[in-house]
């Protein structure tokens, strides 16, 4: 299996913008990502800029709690000194970098050897450029979005 690293728009579009509209489909979507990932990971930086709305908080809180055993926090630490070289370096933001170099530290650790592959998932372009050029396994959103809805998911 595979663990999937989610940038903010991501979570925007599902864990805001579908649990609000769709909620059904948001359930089926969840369930479709416990079947291709066997985690997702939200940054602490994704995380920041997620709350930087408040309401959304309590939201993905409480989603965090519904899926526990699918989402969580990344248990990795990135320092501000790996981020900076990347802003100043690429026009990826700062919980685009994290995710980024989360994606990408995360194989070497030894609790993660039994893990198949990482992967950056984010709707950003110049994110997923910088992310391949480091050689950062990338999955759109968009081509996630088509996946769903050939499930029968529409987000």
């Amino acid at each position: 299996m595979s663990i999937a690293i989610f940038d903010n728009d991501v979570l925007v579009n599902i864990f805001d913008d579908l649990y609000i509209v769709k909620r059904d489909n948001f359930e089926k979507a969840m369930e479709y990502f416990k079947l291709k990932f066997s985690k997702v990971w939200i940054p602490e930086t994704v995380k920041n800029e997620f709350f930087y709305i408040k309401k959304r908080e309590t939201k993905l809180e409480k989603i965090f709690r519904n899926y526990s055993d699918l989402l969580s926090y990344c248990p990795i630490t990135i320092s501000k000194n790996e981020i900076l070289p990347m802003l100043l370096n690429s026009s990826v933001q700062e919980g685009e970098a994290d995710g980024i170099l989360q994606t990408q530290k995360a194989p070497y650790y030894r609790r993660y050897s039994n893990v198949d592959k990482f992967v950056f998932v984010s709707n950003d372009k110049r994110a997923l450029e910088a992310a391949e050029k480091m050689g950062v396994e990338t999955l759109p959103f968009t081509e996630l979005r088509d996946e769903l809805r050939e499930g029968g998911i529409i987000i």
